[in-house]
């Protein structure tokens, strides 16, 4: 009896609290020696009412290098865009509690309740400190005078993933981090909690960072303003700019320590359109104040004279700290074709000061490619054959959340295996970039409050859960989500097949996808449930030990 109250599942599936897990058990992983990997332990009281503790313990040889959190369940109540379902969500895309956060413990001790279902998530990261061979975990649970003992064996491949070649972006909002510990920014304080942040990005595979020269004009109310996050000191005396960039060094230092590859300039205009200009403060004859806004047009004679003292500043310093082939500058955020005119006309007053970098924006529609304007599109996931046909490279992509109908994307409400697709999806697709525009955003829709993410996980009522942010601020660190995780255990996947190419070239590997899964893999066409991706990483590690 004891021992059904335990059942070992993957990581693809997610344990919802009233609702007992149906996938198969697993008990054996084949692995390469630096990859990481996760499975879990879901438990319950079963039909014993009350509360029931239990305290576990791993034995095996892989015990340090083993981490263990508790999964958490947060609230929805907007898991999804209602008017447009589709038959992959979990509990029908209805509002209520999801699990997603995953919890250091301080101990190794569980509680649950009658009728809740649980899971414990079991990391394993040997760092490539690990010898290859077959090791055992066990994991003993012991209640009073019952025990259970949940076996996992794990074989680790004498093969290392390659380097990660996506360059993947999900954007960092600094201002959030202040907001939330109530911190001043940039004080000691914050910067220790951007360095958190910034390290559990980078651990998961985010390697390009959205870097706030100027408070980034991203999801802001018409008229609103964000937190003044400004790591460019700007002064304008007697007619004249100046620039300080000793705060956007220390940025550069900081991300460079925890392993950010790749910088992104704030965009350089508003939002959806690039009318206006963003928030920039200044210190003008010795009064600290916004110079530009809303109030102002993106092509004014003014912002183009700031332009042209503060682009060739900027460029200057980045090339003197030799970060110019991996420094990208973005126009403006998802411009329409109603927006053609205006972002010509802003792109025009800044791009000549912007000679050999790549200038990048998120689109949905192919015309701005075609007609030369953007030479450098992330386009739309939902798009994206239109930017193929019409021959884009580097293919670069991105999803929000209009981002759905059978799609893979983020939500609560969607399969951690409908996550984790999408690596496999790049892989076959060639993508070279990745963005998402929510790492941690904890403000509701425009900035027009904080919210609390543990509480609000819609920002608002405005987003699917799970769109606005893919960590939670915690108490003494930054807490990773499932979301966040098996989304970079779909990164490991476009490494692994990545690896396997090199032994046995790109279309034997295509085609190798498409066996396994018994169709053509698309973007929008794929095999539901965990089966596939499961089936398709042991197909591959036995490839690839072929040739080891």
């Amino acid at each position: 009896m004891f021992e059904e109250c335990f059942k070992t599942l993957s990581s693809l599936e997610k344990v919802v609290i009233d609702q007992m897990p149906v996938a198969n058990e697993i008990s054996h992983a084949s692995i390469l020696k630096n990859q990481r990997y996760s499975f879990q332990i879901a438990y319950t009281a079963r039909d014993i009412p009350g509360r029931r503790t239990f305290k576990f313990e791993i034995k095996s040889e892989l015990a340090p290098y083993i981490t263990v959190r508790s999964v958490g369940h947060v609230p929805s109540e907007m898991p999804t865009y209602r008017e447009l379902y589709d038959d992959y969500l979990i509990n029908g895309g209805k509002p209520g509690l999801y699990p997603d956060p995953l919890f250091p413990m301080a101990e190794q001790k569980v509680a649950t309740m009658y009728g809740a279902f649980d899971s414990l998530w079991f990391t394993v990261d040997t760092k490539g400190e690990v010898e290859a061979g077959t090791y055992d975990i066990e994991v003993v649970f012991t209640n009073k005078e019952e025990s259970c003992t949940k076996k996992m064996t794990i074989e680790i491949v004498d093969a290392y993933l390659p380097e990660q070649k996506l360059m993947f972006t999900q954007w960092f909002h600094g201002d959030c981090i202040a907001s939330h510990y109530n911190v001043p920014m940039f004080s000691e304080e914050h910067w220790a909690w951007l360095e958190k942040f910034v390290a559990t990005a980078t651990k998961n595979g985010i390697n390009m960072l959205l870097t706030p020269i100027f408070t980034p004009p991203l999801d802001t109310k018409v008229g609103g303003e964000r937190p003044t996050i400004q790591l460019v000191d700007i002064f304008l005396n007697n007619g004249e700019y100046s620039f300080n960039f000793d705060k956007l060094g220390r940025w550069f230092d900081m991300c460079l320590k925890c392993g950010v590859k790749y910088f992104e300039m704030a965009h350089l205009f508003t939002q959806w359109g690039a009318l206006y200009c963003p928030k920039i403060m200044a210190t003008v004859d010795g009064e600290y104040k916004r110079i530009f806004g809303w109030d102002t047009s993106s092509t004014s004679d003014e912002y183009r004279e700031f332009l042209s003292k503060f682009l060739p500043a900027l460029t200057g310093y980045i090339e003197e700290r030799g970060l110019k082939d991996v420094t990208i500058f973005h126009i403006s955020d998802e411009p329409h074709e109603e927006n053609i005119e205006a972002y010509t006309a802003a792109k025009e007053g800044a791009a000549k000061y912007l000679e050999g970098y790549m200038i990048m924006d998120a689109l949905s529609q192919v015309k701005f490619f075609n007609s030369g304007l953007v030479k450098h599109p992330m386009a739309s996931l939902h798009y994206f054959t239109d930017f193929i046909e019409a021959g884009v490279k580097p293919r670069f992509t991105y999803y929000c959340c209009g981002h759905r109908d059978k799609f893979s994307n983020r939500f609560f409400a969607f399969p951690s295996w409908r996550t984790a697709m999408l690596g496999v999806q790049m892989y076959k697709y060639s993508i070279d970039g990745f963005l998402q525009w929510g790492y941690n955003f904890y403000y509701s829709q425009f900035s027009i409050r904080k919210i609390d993410p543990y509480y609000t996980t819609d920002a608002g009522r405005a987003f699917p859960s799970g769109d606005a942010f893919s960590v939670y601020p915690g108490e003494n660190e930054c807490i990773e989500s499932i979301r966040l995780v098996v989304f970079h255990d779909g990164i490991q996947d476009m490494r692994a097949l990545d690896l396997l190419e090199s032994y046995i070239g790109k279309e034997a590997v295509d085609k190798l996808i498409d066996e396994v899964a018994g169709m053509e893999v698309t973007f929008k066409e794929y095999p539901t449930g965990s089966y596939f991706l499961e089936a398709l990483r042991r197909r591959v590690v036995e490839e690839i030990k072929k040739h080891i």
